[in-house]
Protein backbone atom coordinates (compact mmCIF):
# COMPACT_ATOMS: atom_id res chain seq x y z
CA UNK A 1 0.00 0.00 0.00
CA UNK A 2 1.13 3.54 -0.66
CA UNK A 3 2.20 5.40 2.46
CA UNK A 4 0.30 8.64 3.07
CA UNK A 5 1.91 11.51 4.95
CA UNK A 6 0.23 14.14 7.06
CA UNK A 7 1.97 16.88 5.10
CA UNK A 8 1.43 20.58 5.73
CA UNK A 9 2.57 21.51 2.23
CA UNK A 10 2.14 19.67 -1.05
CA UNK A 11 2.60 20.89 -4.61
CA UNK A 12 0.27 19.98 -7.45
CA UNK A 13 1.81 20.74 -10.84
CA UNK A 14 -0.22 21.03 -14.04
CA UNK A 15 0.52 21.62 -17.71
CA UNK A 16 1.55 25.27 -17.41
CA UNK A 17 4.34 24.39 -14.98
CA UNK A 18 6.54 22.97 -17.75
CA UNK A 19 6.30 25.83 -20.25
CA UNK A 20 9.06 27.93 -18.56
CA UNK A 21 11.36 24.93 -19.06
CA UNK A 22 11.06 25.40 -22.82
CA UNK A 23 8.60 22.55 -23.28
CA UNK A 24 5.72 23.36 -25.62
CA UNK A 25 2.16 23.25 -24.38
CA UNK A 26 0.06 20.36 -25.68
CA UNK A 27 -1.66 22.50 -28.33
CA UNK A 28 1.61 23.90 -29.72
CA UNK A 29 3.08 20.41 -29.59
CA UNK A 30 0.38 19.17 -31.98
CA UNK A 31 1.28 21.93 -34.45
CA UNK A 32 4.99 21.13 -34.16
CA UNK A 33 4.30 17.44 -34.74
CA UNK A 34 2.39 18.09 -37.96
CA UNK A 35 5.09 20.47 -39.15
CA UNK A 36 7.73 17.82 -38.46
CA UNK A 37 5.81 15.26 -40.53
CA UNK A 38 5.68 17.74 -43.42
CA UNK A 39 9.36 18.57 -43.20
CA UNK A 40 10.27 14.87 -43.23
CA UNK A 41 7.90 14.22 -46.17
CA UNK A 42 6.02 11.56 -44.26
CA UNK A 43 3.00 12.24 -46.39
CA UNK A 44 0.72 9.36 -45.35
CA UNK A 45 1.22 10.08 -41.66
CA UNK A 46 0.66 13.80 -42.24
CA UNK A 47 -2.54 13.34 -44.25
CA UNK A 48 -4.04 11.11 -41.55
CA UNK A 49 -3.00 13.30 -38.60
CA UNK A 50 -3.96 16.55 -40.30
CA UNK A 51 -7.25 15.09 -41.53
CA UNK A 52 -8.12 13.98 -38.01
CA UNK A 53 -7.23 17.40 -36.59
CA UNK A 54 -9.37 19.14 -39.21
CA UNK A 55 -12.33 16.86 -38.54
CA UNK A 56 -12.09 17.21 -34.76
CA UNK A 57 -11.82 20.99 -35.14
CA UNK A 58 -15.25 21.03 -36.78
CA UNK A 59 -16.87 19.68 -33.61
CA UNK A 60 -18.48 22.13 -31.26
CA UNK A 61 -19.29 21.47 -27.61
CA UNK A 62 -21.69 23.99 -26.05
CA UNK A 63 -20.89 26.37 -28.92
CA UNK A 64 -17.17 26.22 -28.17
CA UNK A 65 -14.54 24.84 -30.49
CA UNK A 66 -12.80 21.66 -29.38
CA UNK A 67 -9.14 22.27 -28.50
CA UNK A 68 -7.01 19.95 -30.63
CA UNK A 69 -3.86 19.18 -28.69
CA UNK A 70 -1.26 16.42 -29.00
CA UNK A 71 -3.04 14.27 -26.40
CA UNK A 72 -6.44 14.38 -28.11
CA UNK A 73 -4.73 13.67 -31.44
CA UNK A 74 -2.94 10.66 -29.94
CA UNK A 75 -6.08 9.34 -28.26
CA UNK A 76 -8.12 9.55 -31.48
CA UNK A 77 -5.43 7.85 -33.55
CA UNK A 78 -5.04 5.04 -31.00
CA UNK A 79 -8.79 4.45 -31.00
CA UNK A 80 -8.77 4.40 -34.80
CA UNK A 81 -5.91 1.89 -34.81
CA UNK A 82 -7.83 -0.29 -32.34
CA UNK A 83 -11.01 -0.05 -34.47
CA UNK A 84 -13.17 1.54 -31.77
CA UNK A 85 -16.68 1.96 -33.14
CA UNK A 86 -17.15 5.49 -31.79
CA UNK A 87 -14.18 6.74 -33.80
CA UNK A 88 -14.94 4.63 -36.89
CA UNK A 89 -18.44 6.12 -37.00
CA UNK A 90 -16.92 9.60 -36.79
CA UNK A 91 -14.85 8.84 -39.90
CA UNK A 92 -17.65 7.04 -41.75
CA UNK A 93 -17.83 9.74 -44.43
CA UNK A 94 -14.10 10.40 -44.49
CA UNK A 95 -13.22 7.86 -47.17
CA UNK A 96 -9.92 9.48 -48.13
CA UNK A 97 -8.56 9.41 -44.58
CA UNK A 98 -9.75 5.84 -44.00
CA UNK A 99 -8.25 4.66 -47.30
CA UNK A 100 -4.85 6.19 -46.46
CA UNK A 101 -5.07 4.69 -42.97
CA UNK A 102 -5.94 1.20 -44.24
CA UNK A 103 -3.17 1.33 -46.85
CA UNK A 104 -0.73 2.36 -44.12
CA UNK A 105 -1.88 -0.54 -41.92
CA UNK A 106 -1.50 -3.02 -44.80
CA UNK A 107 2.01 -1.76 -45.52
CA UNK A 108 2.86 -2.09 -41.84
CA UNK A 109 1.73 -5.72 -41.76
CA UNK A 110 4.10 -6.48 -44.64
CA UNK A 111 7.10 -4.67 -43.20
CA UNK A 112 7.24 -4.29 -39.43
CA UNK A 113 9.89 -1.57 -39.62
CA UNK A 114 7.14 0.94 -40.39
CA UNK A 115 5.70 1.99 -37.00
CA UNK A 116 2.13 2.82 -36.06
CA UNK A 117 1.27 6.50 -36.23
CA UNK A 118 0.52 6.41 -32.49
CA UNK A 119 4.09 5.18 -31.89
CA UNK A 120 5.45 8.03 -34.00
CA UNK A 121 3.50 10.53 -31.86
CA UNK A 122 4.69 8.96 -28.59
CA UNK A 123 8.30 9.15 -29.74
CA UNK A 124 7.79 12.79 -30.68
CA UNK A 125 6.28 13.56 -27.25
CA UNK A 126 9.21 11.86 -25.54
CA UNK A 127 11.74 13.76 -27.66
CA UNK A 128 10.00 17.07 -26.85
CA UNK A 129 9.52 16.51 -23.12
CA UNK A 130 12.82 14.73 -22.48
CA UNK A 131 15.19 16.92 -24.48
CA UNK A 132 18.55 17.62 -22.80
CA UNK A 133 18.43 21.42 -22.95
CA UNK A 134 15.39 22.13 -20.78
CA UNK A 135 15.92 24.85 -18.19
CA UNK A 136 14.79 24.18 -14.61
CA UNK A 137 16.14 27.19 -12.69
CA UNK A 138 12.59 28.60 -12.51
CA UNK A 139 11.87 25.83 -9.96
CA UNK A 140 14.52 27.08 -7.52
CA UNK A 141 11.80 28.34 -5.19
CA UNK A 142 11.19 24.71 -4.22
CA UNK A 143 14.59 24.60 -2.52
CA UNK A 144 13.36 26.86 0.29
CA UNK A 145 10.40 24.56 0.93
CA UNK A 146 12.71 21.54 1.09
CA UNK A 147 14.49 23.13 4.07
CA UNK A 148 11.37 22.86 6.25
CA UNK A 149 9.45 20.06 4.61
CA UNK A 150 11.24 16.78 4.12
CA UNK A 151 10.28 14.92 2.13
CA UNK A 152 8.54 17.52 -0.01
CA UNK A 153 5.49 15.97 -1.67
CA UNK A 154 5.04 16.88 -5.33
CA UNK A 155 2.09 15.61 -7.33
CA UNK A 156 2.22 16.21 -11.07
CA UNK A 157 -0.06 15.55 -14.02
CA UNK A 158 2.89 16.20 -16.35
CA UNK A 159 4.86 13.35 -17.92
CA UNK A 160 8.03 15.35 -18.63
CA UNK A 161 11.20 15.08 -16.54
CA UNK A 162 11.45 18.66 -15.20
CA UNK A 163 11.29 17.73 -11.51
CA UNK A 164 13.75 14.86 -11.94
CA UNK A 165 16.16 17.13 -13.81
CA UNK A 166 15.74 19.85 -11.16
CA UNK A 167 16.55 17.42 -8.33
CA UNK A 168 19.63 16.05 -10.07
CA UNK A 169 20.93 19.52 -10.91
CA UNK A 170 20.57 20.61 -7.28
CA UNK A 171 21.86 17.33 -5.81
CA UNK A 172 18.50 16.52 -4.23
CA UNK A 173 17.23 12.97 -3.87
CA UNK A 174 13.80 11.92 -5.08
CA UNK A 175 11.64 8.81 -5.22
CA UNK A 176 8.90 8.24 -7.82
CA UNK A 177 7.78 4.68 -7.03
CA UNK A 178 10.49 2.89 -8.98
CA UNK A 179 13.15 1.02 -7.01
CA UNK A 180 16.14 -0.41 -8.91
CA UNK A 181 14.26 0.49 -12.10
CA UNK A 182 11.14 -1.54 -11.18
CA UNK A 183 7.75 -0.34 -9.95
CA UNK A 184 7.48 -0.83 -6.19
CA UNK A 185 5.03 1.66 -4.60
CA UNK A 186 5.52 0.12 -1.14
CA UNK A 187 8.92 1.78 -1.14
CA UNK A 188 7.28 5.21 -0.76
CA UNK A 189 6.96 4.30 2.95
CA UNK A 190 10.66 3.46 3.26
CA UNK A 191 12.06 6.42 1.34
CA UNK A 192 10.98 9.18 3.70
CA UNK A 193 14.57 10.38 3.95
CA UNK A 194 14.46 11.58 0.31
CA UNK A 195 14.21 15.29 -0.42
CA UNK A 196 11.22 14.77 -2.73
CA UNK A 197 8.48 12.17 -3.09
CA UNK A 198 7.26 12.55 -6.66
CA UNK A 199 3.82 11.25 -7.66
CA UNK A 200 3.39 11.39 -11.46
CA UNK A 201 -0.35 10.84 -11.75
CA UNK A 202 -0.49 10.54 -15.54
CA UNK A 203 2.65 8.53 -16.03
CA UNK A 204 5.99 9.58 -17.44
CA UNK A 205 7.92 9.54 -20.69
CA UNK A 206 10.53 7.47 -18.82
CA UNK A 207 8.08 4.73 -17.76
CA UNK A 208 7.21 1.70 -19.85
CA UNK A 209 5.54 -1.71 -19.76
CA UNK A 210 7.21 -4.64 -21.48
CA UNK A 211 5.64 -7.53 -23.38
CA UNK A 212 5.30 -9.54 -20.16
CA UNK A 213 3.40 -6.78 -18.37
CA UNK A 214 6.29 -5.72 -16.17
CA UNK A 215 6.78 -2.03 -15.44
CA UNK A 216 10.13 -0.30 -15.68
CA UNK A 217 11.76 3.10 -15.85
CA UNK A 218 13.75 3.61 -19.03
CA UNK A 219 15.83 6.78 -19.16
CA UNK A 220 17.36 6.14 -22.57
CA UNK A 221 16.99 9.25 -24.75
CA UNK A 222 14.71 8.85 -27.74
CA UNK A 223 16.18 8.96 -31.24
CA UNK A 224 14.69 9.65 -34.64
CA UNK A 225 15.08 6.07 -35.84
CA UNK A 226 12.33 3.83 -37.15
CA UNK A 227 13.09 1.17 -34.54
CA UNK A 228 10.52 0.32 -31.90
CA UNK A 229 11.14 1.36 -28.31
CA UNK A 230 13.14 -1.65 -27.16
CA UNK A 231 14.79 -2.57 -23.89
CA UNK A 232 18.47 -2.77 -24.73
CA UNK A 233 19.04 -5.54 -22.15
CA UNK A 234 16.09 -7.89 -22.70
CA UNK A 235 15.41 -7.03 -26.33
CA UNK A 236 11.68 -6.86 -25.59
CA UNK A 237 9.44 -4.14 -26.98
CA UNK A 238 8.22 -1.67 -24.40
CA UNK A 239 5.02 0.40 -24.36
CA UNK A 240 5.29 3.98 -22.99
CA UNK A 241 3.04 4.61 -19.99
CA UNK A 242 1.88 8.10 -20.86
CA UNK A 243 -1.79 8.55 -19.98
CA UNK A 244 -3.87 10.74 -22.26
CA UNK A 245 -7.48 12.07 -22.25
CA UNK A 246 -10.08 9.32 -22.13
CA UNK A 247 -7.52 6.85 -20.77
CA UNK A 248 -6.49 8.50 -17.52
CA UNK A 249 -8.41 5.92 -15.49
CA UNK A 250 -7.45 2.95 -17.64
CA UNK A 251 -5.66 0.36 -15.54
CA UNK A 252 -1.94 0.87 -15.71
CA UNK A 253 -0.58 -0.26 -12.37
CA UNK A 254 1.69 2.74 -11.62
CA UNK A 255 -0.81 5.44 -12.59
CA UNK A 256 -3.72 3.60 -10.98
CA UNK A 257 -1.82 3.14 -7.72
CA UNK A 258 -0.84 6.80 -7.63
CA UNK A 259 -4.34 8.09 -8.37
CA UNK A 260 -5.74 5.90 -5.57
Amino acid sequence: MLHTLDAEVIFLLGAGTSIPAGISGVRDMANKFLLKLQEEHRNSYFEIANGIRTLLSEWKVDQKEVVIDIELLLETIERLENRHLDVLSLFYNQKKILDIFENLERDRSKQEVRPKLSSVIKKFIKSETGKPNIGVDYLNGLLKFMEGHMPLLIFSTNYDICIERFCIKNKKTFFDGFFDGKWDPDKFATNLDRDVLLYKLHGSVTWSRDERGRYARNEIAITDTEQSQTNIVTGEKEIPLISNPGRKLEYFEPTFDLIV
